[in-house]
């Protein structure tokens, strides 16, 4: 008999384990949680500390412009400021939400186009 129930334990414990871990919800973005973005800077408000991208939004199937406030202590890469950035140019960039929902970057690199990607493209489009 004690072995029938010593099974049974077993088995109800073995049977709710997966369900407890599986049942755990999601985090959701809190402050401190590094996403990613990328697109052409639109503008640059140096005095607000502000950045402008045009990125793709999945959500609405459109570009938007979006802003961003940048950190004092921005990491850069190509670029020796994020003030330095040219309107055009192509960024990937990390970011926080804060807990008013403002995008704080800590990281920005710059990317042009290189010459050989245009004119590969131009000829490509010649084909055509």
């Amino acid at each position: 008999m004690f072995k029938f129930f010593a099974l049974a334990a077993l088995c109800v414990v073995v049977s709710c384990s997966p369900v407890a871990c599986f049942s755990q919800e999601e985090e959701g973005n809190e402050e401190g949680n590094v996403e990613y973005s990328y697109g052409s800077v639109v503008d640059i408000k140096g005095d607000a500390n502000q950045i402008v991208i045009k990125e793709y939004n999945l959500d609405n199937d459109a570009e938007e412009d979006v802003t961003y406030s940048v950190s004092a202590d921005a990491t850069c890469e190509n670029v020796d400021s994020w003030k330095n950035i040219k309107k055009g140019a192509y960024v990937d960039i990390e970011y926080n939400v804060n807990a008013d929902g403002g995008k704080i970057i800590t990281y920005i690199g710059v990317y042009e186009p290189e010459e050989e990607e245009t004119a590969t493209e131009s000829e490509a489009d010649s084909v055509e």
